[in-house]
Parts: C-alpha cells; sequence; structure tokens
C-alpha cells in the first residue's frame, strides 16, 4: 500500500515530503484514513502490532470507490498485508528534489483527508 500523504510546505506553498518525516506527525490535525476507523482493518494477529488488510466490506467506499464493484472486490483480495508501524517510520530520500513529479487532488478522497489533499500544489520537482 502506498500512502501519499507526507508533506510539508515550502516556500512557495507547495506541500511536499520530505526525508524524515511521519505520516502521523503530519496528519496532525487532519481526519485519518477511512481505513482506520474501528472495524475497517482486519489485523493478522495482534491489533496495532500486527500486519493488516482493509477489510472487504469497506475497501471499496474506503480505496477504490470510483472502480467497478467487481474490479474493486478483485483488488480488495489482492492487497497484500501492511504494518501500522509505517505511520511513525521517518521517510527515507524523496525523490521529487531530482525528479519532475505530480499529484492527482481529490475532493472526496477518503485514504486523505480533504483539506489535506488541497494543500497538494502541482509543480513539485524540478520543472521542464
Amino acid at each position: 500500500m502506498v500512502w501519499c500523504w507526507l508533506a510539508r510546505k515550502d516556500s512557495n506553498g507547495r506541500v511536499r515530503p520530505d526525508t524524515g518525516e511521519t505520516l502521523i506527525g503530519l496528519g496532525n490535525g487532519y481526519l485519518p484514513p477511512a481505513p482506520l476507523q474501528p472495524g475497517h482493518l482486519v489485523w493478522l494477529g495482534a491489533p496495532f502490532a500486527s500486519p493488516s488488510l482493509i477489510a472487504p466490506e469497506f475497501f471499496r467506499a474506503d480505496f477504490a470507490a470510483d472502480i467497478n464493484p467487481k474490479l474493486a472486490g478483485r483488488l480488495s483480495n489482492q492487497q497484500r498485508p501492511t504494518s501500522f508501524g509505517l505511520f511513525f517510520e521517518p521517510a527515507g530520500p524523496v525523490a521529487w528534489h531530482a525528479l519532475p513529479s505530480w499529484y492527482a487532488v481529490s475532493g472526496l478522497d477518503r485514504m486523505v483527508d480533504p483539506p489535506f489533499n488541497a494543500r497538494w500544489r502541482p509543480g513539485s520537482g524540478p520543472q521542464r
């Protein structure tokens, strides 16, 4: 699973991820991703201490609302477990310092709080 709301605001007002930042720190003040609501994750062991998946009954609404229900079901079945610890793990080196980057903004996103999402600006990275 790729989480893409790591960000900081630069001097131009753009929000960009940077090395060493954590998801939990950057998400302060915003709604958490929909799968973090009670019951939306299936833990493969002890809650918060084991890998998890988005519960199949919430997968489409939380992660793939704009696609065909059958395809959403197939994607749900192909999930790979992820660690809750990813919210606390500092980001490694980021590519936008050297590579052009793009980002799609959605007003109805359930993975990234729309007010946080709206802070993103196009044009991260070197311009061509």
